[in-house]
C-alpha cells in the first residue's frame, strides 16, 4: 500500500475526511541534528535547565 501512495517508511499522515473518502497526506518533520538542536537556546528565553531536562525526558541525553 505504501508503494502505490508513494510513502516512505515511517512518514507520518495526517488523516482527513473530504466528503465521503478518507484523504491521507503527508506531514514534513524536520529530524533535529546536534546542531540544529544548539540553535535552540540562542533563540529561546528557556532556561539551560529546561532544555537539558527536555533532552534527558526524550532520552537525548
Amino acid at each position: 500500500m505504501r508503494k502505490s501512495l508513494s510513502l516512505k517508511l515511517r512518514e507520518i499522515l495526517a488523516v482527513r475526511l473530504e466528503e465521503d473518502r478518507v484523504v491521507l497526506e503527508p506531514v514534513p518533520v524536520e529530524v533535529y541534528t546536534e546542531e540544529r538542536m544548539g540553535e535552540f537556546p540562542e533563540a529561546s528565553p528557556t532556561t539551560l535547565e529546561e532544555i537539558s531536562t527536555f533532552r534527558k525526558g526524550c532520552g537525548l541525553e
